[in-house]
């Protein structure tokens, strides 16, 4: 994606991801740099539906809720504006840093991508000095976002991850869902 300001495309859009056990899950957020990710501007695409927010830039530099525009040009929004674009490029950074990987700016430049640069930190909640209440402290926050007043009837209140749970037990009892065409364009490969 592009920098906050800037037309070419130099930032990752890699995921961030950080879960914490919940009950028999986890409170899961996983989220790509921009507003919406390339695969799902890629499925709004072919359903042949409008982005429900502007999610980049048009040819002519202007904000854009067609998700065709949007990858025709690659210039998605950075998620959080110029905190996104912020966000991306340490991201990157602390990567690159700690894994001893390339950058964005270098795997961008070779023409296979190799030695690329990801982190993975994992804390023994059982290690920490409060295990005993952690359970309790993580159901009383999701409580209380549940208690939240939504906007309208149709509006769920949901905790990040919770959508995830849903789909997993559709998938698990009817199978997971595949467009006919994107079927098609797969076994045409």
């Amino acid at each position: 994606m592009p920098a906050w300001g800037a037309k070419d495309v130099r930032l990752g859009n890699n995921p961030f991801v950080i879960a914490v056990p919940y009950n028999d899950e986890a409170v899961v957020l996983d989220f790509a740099m921009t507003q919406f990710s390339y695969g799902k501007m890629e499925n709004y695409r072919r359903e042949g539906k409008k982005l429900p927010y502007a999610g980049g830039f048009n040819a002519s530099g202007e904000l854009s809720d067609n998700p065709s525009e949007v990858l025709k040009t690659r210039r998605a929004l950075p998620i959080g504006y110029w905190k996104g674009s912020a966000f991306s490029i340490l991201l990157d950074i602390l990567a690159s840093v700690i894994s001893g990987g390339q950058s964005t700016h270098e795997i961008t430049g070779s023409k296979v991508e190799y030695s690329v640069s990801q982190v993975f930190i994992a804390i023994s909640k059982d290690k920490l000095y409060n295990a005993s209440s952690i359970e309790k402290s993580v159901m009383e926050i999701i409580n209380d976002l549940k208690s939240s007043v939504p906007e309208d009837e149709k509006t769920w209140i949901r905790y990040p991850g919770e959508n995830i749970i849903k789909t997993r037990k559709e998938n698990l009892k009817s199978g997971i869902p595949v467009s006919k065409q994107l079927w098609d364009e797969i076994l045409a490969l």
